[in-house]
């Protein structure tokens, strides 16, 4: 078994769904942003506030490189983990990288006004489309599986369960 990387657009579901996949998979689950927080002594919007973006996206790598260390684990990425190209191509080696593929719209609504994602309290409606725009391509580039998630997190969580099934079985074949 090795790592579940979810990726994704902020509100799309990572940290849910995937603390319910770790669940049905008897697998530990960590949230690199979390990580990043015990990492740095302060939560994300401090780090911004105190140190700016680019010194965030430093640590948000150091830390992806040592969650490739732990036992295999459902992990949860923050939205812009691959603001740095080269966690794109570490990250594919590291485990299976699954883009949860959730419309602007359902994200907007979980992330406008949310005092906890310093860039979702930073812009507006049409720059935060913008940014997901730019980063859907990302996501897709970077990911071994692409699934579509407009439903429950119950159904979700199937989803992402059946495409890692068929990718396995793909892998055996």
């Amino acid at each position: 078994m090795k790592h579940i990387y979810l990726c994704g657009f902020m509100g799309c579901g990572k940290s849910t769904i995937g603390k319910a996949l770790s669940k049905r998979l008897s697998m530990p689950y960590y949230d690199l942003d979390q990580l990043i927080e015990q990492k740095a002594g302060m939560p994300i919007p401090e780090i911004f506030a105190a140190y700016g973006e680019a010194h965030f996206r430093a640590l948000e790598s150091e830390v992806l490189v040592e969650s490739g260390k732990s036992e295999p684990a459902v992990i949860a990425t923050g939205g812009g983990i691959f603001t740095n190209p080269k966690n794109g191509k570490l990250i594919q080696s590291l485990g299976i990288v699954v883009f949860l593929n959730t419309p602007f719209s359902y994200c907007y609504q979980r992330i406008k006004g949310d005092a906890s994602r310093p860039v979702a309290v930073s812009k507006s409606r049409e720059e935060l489309f913008e940014l997901y725009q730019s980063r859907v391509s990302r996501y897709r580039a970077f990911s071994h599986l692409n699934v579509v998630c407009r439903g429950s997190i119950k159904q979700s969580v199937q989803d992402v369960l059946k495409a890692l099934q068929a990718a396995e079985q793909t892998k055996r074949s």
